[in-house]
């Protein structure tokens, strides 16, 4: 706005620039040909990411279908919970996107409730957040095994298995008739 010559001009600027975005300033300014082409140039880059994560979701679906979960890659709490380690979401991510292609970004402070560690992450495929979920680890000081820096690498883990439920992966894991399927063939109950 500093280099509106016209102290009119600029000082509408500043006015809109207060109320709404600096595109619409440079508008009521004048500048409105180089506020439309940055406009444009933004909305042609997000066409372009979405044209390209539709081919990542396509190519996604594609090898989940014609790979679909081994035995092995199933594992069982001792609550009773069938779940998927986050290794094997990982590797799969890493086969479909490629690896450096996705990742995990903070979204708020770490929480500390009780004896949990509890903080959101959101899941970015090639720059464009696609799903977000909290995760929780349990933490105690005290404990050798479980430091707090372990717990949150843990709790980054439970978010990621979370978030990839928006992707379709794994989503067995969260549906009640499977895995009661799953613990009557292949568990065994330990009183």
């Amino acid at each position: 706005l500093a280099k509106i010559a016209d102290p009119e001009k600029r000082a509408q600027a500043e006015a809109v620039f207060n109320d709404a975005t600096a595109a619409d300033a440079l508008v009521a300014a004048g500048a409105g040909a180089l506020a439309q082409s940055d406009i444009n140039r933004r909305y042609t880059d997000l066409q372009a990411k979405e044209e390209q994560l539709n081919e990542d979701y396509t190519k996604l679906n594609e090898w989940y279908t014609g790979n679909k979960a081994k035995l092995e890659e199933y594992d069982i709490l001792p609550t009773g919970e069938v779940y998927v380690s986050h290794s094997h979401y990982r590797r799969r991510l890493g086969i479909v996107f490629g690896p450096g292609s996705w990742g995990l970004t903070k979204r708020e402070a770490m929480d500390k409730t009780g004896r949990a560690l509890i903080r959101e992450w959101v899941l970015m495929i090639r720059g464009v957040a696609v799903s977000s979920a909290k995760g929780e680890a349990e933490f105690s000081a005290s404990s050798t095994h479980m430091t707090e820096a372990t717990a949150e690498e843990s709790a980054k883990s439970n978010a990621l298995t979370r978030a990839c439920k928006d992707l379709g992966m794994f989503l067995e894991c969260w549906d009640r008739s499977f895995t009661d399927n799953f613990r009557a063939e292949y568990c065994v109950k330990v009183l």
